[in-house]
């Protein structure tokens, strides 16, 4: 009988571990893009060559390109394309009912594992043209807390303006003829039943803008009938009407609950 030897096995190393991407040149400019299926949105470096394949593919096909310009880390993006929603969950988790007057900390100071935690950090998707951008750079937290500011200062002078001018519309004097309003007012106050319903528009326009909201009221703007404003609504009510705060609360309930089918408001993520 032959005996025969079975072949010599060589041992196999351990693979190596994957290379960590090299870090990515910043600031950068990406194009978002809301994807149908899957991750809700997908972010995309500007000269990348699959944009337009899968822009082609997305919820944005034919639309504008939404830009973000000199994005530094991954933080910034989430905060940026989930804007109100992280504003609406937060100020709602911070919200004291016991305490309407209570300062909210700001929700652009929400970290990342808040995020995480809620979902933002999964729904958004970076590209591989996009590897090696950090989560949160160094100073992440000052640099993407500055440009809040910047915008939030942005957004509220433009609810000022408008402010403004519904107060030059409203008030101009038809039979002057040098009023620059007096035309426009003739007109547009023609096509609504009254100031209030022309305020009331102009507010709903405007309603993402990432304004301070006190001072949009002060402007004389109205407070917009939108979810994302009914906690304001509601502990305003509660500080300026002497409501109790479990009143407010319960009317906030009231407007906030789930709309019967066929009647939703269903909008997609914009810029």
């Amino acid at each position: 009988m032959v005996k025969q030897e079975k072949p010599t096995v060589a041992p196999r190393s351990r693979p190596p571990a994957p290379a960590k991407p090299e870090p990515l040149k910043t600031p950068v400019d990406a194009y978002v893009l809301l994807m149908p299926k899957g991750t809700d949105f997908r972010i995309h470096k500007t000269d990348c060559k699959s944009y337009k394949a899968q822009k082609a593919q997305s919820s944005y096909k034919g639309l504008q390109d939404y830009k973000l310009e000199g994005i530094v880390n991954q933080l910034e993006v989430i905060r940026d394309v989930w804007d109100d929603q992280i504003r609406e969950q937060w100020e709602e988790e911070h919200a004291d009912p016991e305490d309407p007057e209570k300062e909210i900390p700001d929700y652009g100071t929400a970290p990342w594992s808040w995020l995480n935690a809620n979902g933002y950090v999964h729904s958004v998707e970076f590209h591989t043209c996009l590897n090696g951008l950090p989560q949160q750079a160094k100073g992440a937290a000052k640099t993407a807390n500055t440009r809040k500011l910047a915008k939030t200062e942005l957004a509220t002078l433009v609810a000022e303006a408008a402010g403004q001018m519904l107060e030059d519309l409203l008030g101009a004097n038809l039979a002057d003829p040098d009023d620059p309003y007096a035309r426009a007012a003739e007109m547009i106050t023609s096509g609504f039943k009254g100031d209030d319903e022309i305020r009331q528009c102009v507010a709903q326009w405007l309603h993402g803008l990432p304004c301070d909201r006190d001072r949009w009221v002060a402007a004389g703007m109205a407070i917009p009938d939108r979810s994302d404003w009914a906690g304001f609504a509601a502990r305003r009510a509660a500080a300026s009407d002497g409501q109790s705060p479990e009143e407010a609360t319960d009317e906030l309930e009231e407007d906030t609950a789930p709309a019967m089918d066929g009647d939703e408001d269903v909008e997609l993520p914009t810029e």
